[in-house]
């Protein structure tokens, strides 16, 4: 009786089954079906031992279906494991001709076995060496179950097996966990990388690259939006006078602000500079008009503390929407157009585009500011 071929069949596969799981973490598909995912591997190491069992003495049949489900609680949680035990169970009655009491205790055991370690020891170790060398050794108890399945000689063959167990679920533990955990470490820094790619590093709103993929996105669709182009007034006045520090915790006030204003309404993006822009789908010209008002009065509302002097600063809006089934890039320019024209008419206002067919907006309308800020001249 020899135990080594089904050994080297259980490591070689965990190492095909990490290389899934990485594969699945990288597409990152909706929870249910990721879980659903996850199990299917799990699910055909486990069947593909079952095809090449070693038979004890007494008959007994082992192989290395319960290490698999296991392992599919321990690293993939309850959904990997009920859908990797499901098909082992189906894939043991096609498979052998034992009784199907014979597949469910040790496939139950398994899955206490490995939700255990998921949710007690995980939490707390990670997947640190000891943590995973601690999964093996619990995991290789279930060899335990030979005292009750054999007949008679369940010590004797326990014996003889558990060291080969005990090997294989040490090996198998570390190849899985040491992968998973390498995969996910480089897919959280990638994850990082992008975005901080796609967010501006002082007002940690999104930056010009995310709002010309968002407004992207919405070339060719027939849903309303509206741009809302914001700039703040006499900014390199408050830099000048009170140094860039202070400007820069200006912008940052200036950019909650808005965000707050917004309140999942719409996506507010910094361009650069003390040039913002806001993003409202599903929001029409006049909507978007009274958004705008709302931030422009939130904004002149603000109070930057500097070193015991107040600032306030307040903004100009332009607004356009698509009404006409304009593309982004003609909307933005509608609403930069107002934007201009809410400069030259005094600042502190919002002007809306009465045209946005790209030509150059002759209309407008006009709220203007209800209050002026000290410190703020038309």
């Amino acid at each position: 009786m020899s135990l080594l071929p089904l050994l080297l069949n259980i490591i070689g596969l965990m190492a095909l089954v990490a290389m899934c799981l990485g594969s699945t973490e990288r597409l990152n598909p909706p929870p249910l079906l990721k879980g659903f995912v996850l199990g299917l591997p799990f699910a055909a190491a486990a069947c593909i031992t079952m095809m090449m069992p070693v038979v004890l003495p007494d008959g007994t049949v082992i192989n290395g279906r319960s290490l698999f489900l296991a392992f599919a609680a321990a690293f993939g949680g309850f959904v990997p494991y009920l859908v990797a035990a499901l098909i082992a169970l189906v894939g043991h009655m096609e498979i052998t001709d034992l009784a199907v009491g014979q597949a469910i205790r040790p496939s139950l055991c398994a899955g206490v076995v490995g939700l255990g370690w998921r949710f007690f020891v995980y939490p707390r170790f990670g997947m640190s060496i000891g943590s995973l060398l601690l999964l093996g050794l619990i995991v290789s108890g279930l060899a335990l179950l030979l005292l009750f399945v054999s007949s008679g000689q369940g010590l004797s063959l326990f014996m003889q097996t558990y060291p080969a167990t005990l090997v294989g679920s040490l090996a198998a533990a570390l190849i899985l966990g040491t992968f998973i955990d390498r995969e996910m470490r480089h897919l959280s820094e990638a994850r990082l990388w992008q975005e901080q790619a796609y967010t501006d590093a002082l007002t940690s709103l999104a930056n010009k690259r995310a709002f010309y993929e968002a407004t992207a996105a919405l070339s060719g669709k027939t849903s309303p939006f509206s741009i809302l182009v914001i700039d703040v007034d006499h900014f390199k006045k408050i830099n000048d006078t009170h140094g860039h520090d202070v400007g820069d915790l200006a912008l940052k006030a200036i950019a909650a602000s808005v965000s707050a204003t917004l309140a999942g309404r719409g996506r507010a993006f910094r361009l650069g500079g003390e040039e913002f822009v806001a993003l409202l789908p599903g929001v029409q010209s006049q909507q978007g008009l009274e958004l705008a008002e709302a931030i422009r009065h939130a904004v002149a509302g603000l109070c930057v503390d500097a070193g015991g002097r107040s600032v306030r600063a307040t903004v100009s809006i332009g607004i356009a929407d698509n009404s006409d089934a304009q593309e982004p890039p003609h909307v933005v320019s509608a609403a930069d157009a107002a934007l201009y024209l809410a400069k030259a008419g005094g600042r502190n206002r919002s002007i809306l585009s009465g045209d946005v067919s790209g030509e150059p907006v002759v209309a407008v309308q006009e709220r203007p500011a209800m209050t002026k800020v000290a410190g703020d001249r038309a």
